[in-house]
């Protein structure tokens, strides 16, 4: 029974101190509370005498140097110094990021323009390349067609021969008969000047047909651009027909 009654005394003991523990965190909650509440109304007090303040300030708006003056006396009244050392920390903050921020731009900067250069100057180079291959192939064609044209121009000169030699056979009429030695000499005399004028127009036209050839292999060359654009006479243009001009 003793035992019992002093078990229930230590438990009640016990109790005891647990209430007593938790009145003083209530109190104390309830302290924190009231600080807290009483913080917030002085915080809608300070706003709204700031707010009276700037509203007092806003009848100086179109006096310059009266507005300067209370918003100054704002400045001085309602900001703190422990406020203005944290707007300088955060401002010193935003300067080194700023500042870190720049240098790294203007090392990226720094190495496009370097490949920039790089890179100009090849293409330069090349540019350089092509434009002397250019003149080079400009000039072979030129000299080719000039001598397309003089091939040209003997060809046909040589075509007006045969014919005019031609056209003197036919309309040769012998009056007399023809001695031994015109008749076994000359026709073959003739024909072998014939045949002679025949083979070397033969051999102009290959050859005008082999300069044309050469002139438009040199004219599919990746990044020739040529200077004039003539386009040369076809070679059926030269072929003349000779028993057509006859008649």
């Amino acid at each position: 029974m003793e035992t019992e009654l002093e078990r229930f005394h230590k438990q009640n003991t016990q109790l005891e101190l647990n209430i007593t523990e938790l009145w003083q965190k209530l109190r104390a909650t309830d302290q924190e509370m009231r600080r807290e509440r009483q913080k917030e109304r002085d915080l809608e007090a300070l706003v709204k005498r700031f707010k009276t303040d700037l509203h007092n300030c806003v009848a100086y708006i179109q006096e310059a140097r009266q507005l300067k003056e209370k918003v100054r006396a704002l400045f001085e009244k309602y900001v703190q110094r422990a406020d203005m050392v944290e707007i300088a920390g955060l401002n010193t903050d935003l300067q080194l990021e700023y500042t870190r921020q720049r240098e790294h731009l203007e090392r990226n900067l720094a190495t496009l323009k370097k490949k920039v250069v790089k890179d100009s100057e090849l293409h330069r180079t090349d540019y350089v390349r092509i434009m002397q291959e250019n003149v080079s192939l400009i000039k072979e064609i030129n000299e080719l067609r000039r001598e397309l044209k003089l091939t040209r121009s003997q060809v046909y000169d040589l075509e007006a021969a045969l014919k005019l030699a031609k056209k003197s056979q036919l309309q040769e009429v012998p009056e007399t008969g023809p001695s031994e030695d015109t008749a076994g000499t000359t026709p073959a005399k003739r024909l072998n000047e014939q045949e002679e004028i025949g083979r070397i127009i033969e051999m102009q036209r290959l050859e005008i047909q082999h300069l044309r050839d050469q002139i438009q292999e040199q004219q599919q060359v990746p990044g020739f651009q040529p200077i004039s654009r003539i386009r040369l006479p076809s070679l059926v243009k030269l072929e003349v027909n000779p028993e057509v001009q006859d008649n």
